[in-house]
């Protein structure tokens, strides 16, 4: 299929139940976890794939609570509460009470990192995620720039007859 007929297809436009009253989205889309065992060895530090994931988030002043949905096969439904530690445009950063959680928002390049901690017994871990940040009224995107980004997120995808809104590629860098 050519990029003019995907363009053609239609917006997404992201609605459900649960995260109908949600401020805004992050959409995970690359996560890399690093681990360590409490061990001495050549190979005690080991990086792999982790796991995105999706979160609506409302927001009320200084409190943020996310309703997370985790790919199928993972954990259900859960929900995380953050406190913003930093809000001064275009950046937001915000953490969970323990500091295990630590969001990063750029809100003009629609960016969000999430770091999660985890210690286990015998195991410390971070697991390091990029990904979008879409606000309730950024709505239209496109399927040529987002194919099946939010497919089965938040109760499914509704195609609507509104006109296609193109999102601009990501500048690049010179440096």
């Amino acid at each position: 299929m050519r990029y003019s007929s995907l363009l053609a297809l239609g917006v997404m436009l992201i609605s459900a139940s649960s995260a109908s009253a949600a401020d805004f989205y992050l959409i995970m889309q690359t996560c890399k976890t690093v681990a360590s065992g409490l061990s001495l060895s050549d190979d005690a530090v080991r990086v792999f794939e982790g796991t995105p994931v999706r979160s609506a988030c409302t927001r009320n002043g200084k409190n943020v609570t996310c309703q997370l949905k985790f790919p199928e096969g993972e954990s259900g439904p859960a929900k995380a509460d953050y406190t913003v530690l930093f809000d001064s445009p275009p950046q937001l950063h915000m953490a969970d009470a323990q500091r295990s959680d630590y969001v990063a928002v750029h809100l003009t390049n629609h960016a969000a990192v999430v770091i999660t901690r985890m210690v286990l017994e015998n195991v410390i871990a971070s697991k390091v995620c990029q990904g979008l940040y879409v606000l309730k009224f950024d709505r239209f995107l496109t399927f040529a720039k987002l194919p099946s980004l939010f497919h089965g997120v938040f109760g499914g995808v509704r195609r609507t007859n509104a006109p296609v809104a193109v999102v601009p590629p990501p500048r690049q860098s010179c440096v």
